[in-house]
C-alpha cells in the first residue's frame, strides 16, 4: 500500500489517496484506489464538529472518530501490466475532477458529519432495541428431528 495523493484542505479536512493495486494472474493486474477523508492532523476541526452537534452522544463521536469520515474506492480488474500506471492516474484523476471541489467546500464538513451521525444514531438505536449480543439467549439450531421418524 502507498501513497498517491495527500491534501489537508482549509475547512479541517484532509484527503489521502492510497495504492491497492497486486497482480492477480501472469501480466494482468487490480488496479485499486482507496481515497480516505478524515478531520485533519491538530484535531481542532473536529472539536468544532463536536461543538457544533452537542446532541450527538459520545458513543456516536467515538464510532465517528475511529475511522475514516468518508471512504471512496475505484477498482479495475483484469488490467494488462502495460497499462496499470495510466489506470490508475486515470481513477485518482476522475476522483478529485468530480469531487475534490466540494470536499474543499466550508460547508461540506457541516453536512457530512451531521449525516454521519445520524446514520450512526440509527445503528446504534437498532443495536439496542436488538440488545448488546443479539446471540446471547440463542439456544443453537432447532431440533427438527421429529419430522424425520
Amino acid at each position: 500500500m502507498s501513497e498517491l495523493y495527500c491534501e489537508e484542505f482549509d475547512n479541517g479536512l484532509g484527503l489521502k489517496i492510497l495504492d491497492h493495486s497486486r497482480r492477480v494472474a501472469a501480466d494482468r493486474w487490480l488496479v485499486r484506489v482507496e481515497g480516505r477523508l478524515a478531520f485533519s492532523g491538530g484535531g481542532d476541526a473536529a472539536g468544532e464538529m463536536r461543538a457544533r452537534f452537542p446532541e450527538a452522544e459520545g458513543e456516536a463521536w467515538d464510532r465517528l472518530l475511529a475511522g475514516p469520515l468518508m471512504r471512496w474506492i475505484g477498482e479495475r480488474n483484469f488490467i494488462d501490466e502495460r497499462d496499470v500506471d495510466n489506470v490508475r492516474g486515470r481513477l485518482v484523476d476522475d476522483f478529485l475532477s468530480a469531487a475534490r471541489g466540494y470536499m474543499a467546500d466550508e460547508s461540506f464538513p457541516a453536512r457530512l458529519v451531521s449525516r454521519r451521525l445520524s446514520e450512526i444514531g440509527e445503528q446504534l438505536a437498532i443495536e439496542r432495541q436488538l440488545g448488546e449480543d443479539p446471540g446471547e439467549d440463542d439456544d443453537g439450531p432447532a431440533d427438527f428431528s421429529y419430522l424425520f421418524r
